[in-house]
């Protein structure tokens, strides 16, 4: 199905504005400095937002010239929000990409510290049992994995044990007194 007139922004080179008069295609310019009228600019505003309100929840210690891993769960979850166009019943990752399987695939808010298992196989015997690392989005191709990023080695992981330490929940002590009472 082709559309019937294209909306482009008012920045458009003049050769393709010719291009389209010969072949006698309509088009429509968005106004100026208007993005509303324009639902690509609204789409990529949406993304922007998105994507920063995720960054604020990030560990303070993540490393933020490490943003780029980020950006794959910020479209997952932009488009499970988003209902389809094609089909408004459907979210617009069920349209592209099938139903997401959140039994298969957790997610955790983006950025957050994580310890994740070592397998016995490969760590020495008296070696920790856990890597330092941060979450940063599930991976797909795993069975209930998550990826995480190990800033000591500058390398993504696909792990399937991890701990989850929030930052902004404080782990409570139980005193003694607690603990007699």
């Amino acid at each position: 199905m082709q559309p019937h007139t294209y909306v482009m922004e008012n920045e458009t080179s003049k050769e393709l504005l010719v291009a389209l008069g010969k072949k006698k295609i309509a088009y429509r310019l968005a106004a100026p400095h208007m993005h509303r009228t324009n639902a690509a600019e609204k789409a990529i505003q949406t993304f922007k937002n998105h994507f920063l309100s995720g960054l604020t929840l990030r560990h303070s210690k993540f490393p933020l010239d490490e943003w780029d891993h980020l950006l794959e769960q910020a479209e997952i979850t932009l488009n499970l929000l988003r209902s389809s166009r094609v089909n408004p019943t459907l979210s617009a990752y069920a349209q592209l990409k099938g139903q997401f399987h959140f039994n298969a695939t957790p997610m955790a808010p983006p950025g957050t510290k994580v310890i994740i298992h070592d397998k016995p196989k490969h760590r020495a015997s008296w070696a920790l049992h856990g890597t330092d690392g941060f979450y940063i989005g599930p991976s797909l191709h795993h069975y209930r994995c998550v990826k995480c990023f190990i800033p000591s080695t500058k390398s993504v992981r696909d792990a399937d044990t991890v701990s989850f330490i929030s930052e902004q929940t404080p782990i409570p002590n139980i005193t003694i007194e607690d603990h007699l009472r």
